[in-house]
């Protein structure tokens, strides 16, 4: 693998015509893990500026956190400490306010692929909104939104209010919210906070919210390690609650999803994303009816008994079900594989 220091995810470009690129970074990404077809990786997402980057690189001290080179929307990184576990941690971050660059920082070490928006959009913070809503929240176990890198906690709420008309179009499984604040803060008080908080639950953009306090005072270790504790507790959560639902995809299932839900949000904003359909995009049953029928017939007409042709059925069709290369079983630890422990 050649050399690389790209940390982009998403880039969001263009003047006039804004267009989506995806970097491939992904891919790389999953392309470190020890058996992505097999392991079940827990996306985190972080959004904020100068507390959220030192917090970073509190919560994954092996990874030795740099700038790296970013232009984009998003960067996505895997913690290098879980790459061999059955669910290792992958981690996205944004920095607020981040300019748009006109044109797409071409990376020579990934395979880039642009999506030209083809709905409206009032301005360039709309658009930025529906691709954090749409493309990458829904595939997040949970979200830690830094409420010192903000100005202010009613910017907190605009955000959170844009987000909810936006909407994610996913009922049965929805991130968390970890909120992660100053305990001695001169911009806003304990009252004002608990106050965002059931703000954003009021939204029902998350299925919980949690509220860090982080004491300043102390080591950057220690006031980082009620948040990474958090954060351990959510991520572990989350993944028995995906795998209920049947939504916990390998690795490689969900960069395929990623792309796919990122194909779909650039054509329409109007329209749900269906995983179940986006899973058989290459897998076309509109013949199945006509395959089912010649099928019996044959079978009838050769005299092979019901029991066999019932038990053939009924294995080819859940097999069937499965998209390509989904036949695989995993075992999940989730107490143990989502550890975020101090060392």
């Amino acid at each position: 693998m050649s050399s690389c220091d790209h940390i982009s995810w998403l880039q969001l470009t263009g003047n006039q015509t804004l267009i989506l690129n995806d970097t491939g970074r992904l891919d790389r990404v999953i392309n470190e893990l020890a058996d992505p077809a097999q392991q079940t990786p827990t996306l985190l997402y972080f959004l904020g500026r100068r507390a959220k980057d030192a917090a970073l690189k509190e919560i994954f001290p092996h990874n030795n956190l740099r700038r790296g080179r970013s232009n984009g929307l998003a960067n996505i990184r895997v913690d290098t400490a879980s790459i061999t576990r059955d669910s290792p941690l992958i981690f996205a971050d944004s920095d607020l306010g981040a300019p748009i660059p006109p044109r797409e920082s071409l990376t020579p070490c990934h395979k880039s692929t642009a999506y030209p928006i083809h709905w409206p959009y009032s301005n360039t913070q709309s658009a930025l909104d529906v691709a954090f809503i749409r493309i990458l929240l829904p595939f997040c176990s949970a979200l830690v939104l830094f409420v010192d890198d903000f100005d202010s906690l009613g910017q907190i709420a605009l955000y959170i209010e844009r987000w909810t008309t936006i909407g994610m179009l996913l009922d049965d499984v929805r991130p968390r919210l970890i909120l992660a604040a100053s305990a001695k803060s001169t911009k806003y008080s304990r009252i004002q906070l608990r106050q965002l908080q059931d703000h954003c639950q009021q939204s029902q953009l998350f299925s919980s919210i949690s509220l860090v306090l982080l004491i300043r005072e102390l080591s950057a270790t220690s006031c980082h390690r009620p948040l990474r504790e958090e954060i351990s507790k959510q991520a572990g959560e989350m993944l028995q609650i995906l795998s209920r639902h049947h939504r916990l995809f390998s690795a490689l299932h969900l960069a395929h999803m990623y792309r796919l839900a990122l194909k779909h949000t650039a054509g329409t904003v109007t329209e749900a994303f269906d995983y179940v359909q986006a899973s058989r995009t290459y897998h076309n049953l509109a013949n199945y009816p006509g395959h089912l029928k010649n099928f019996l017939t044959l079978a009838v007409k050769h005299a092979i008994s019901y029991e066999s042709i019932t038990s053939y059925l009924a294995s080819g069709m859940i097999m069937d079900a499965y998209p390509p290369g989904a036949h695989g079983k995993f075992s999940i630890s989730p107490s143990k594989d989502n550890r975020l422990l101090a060392t």
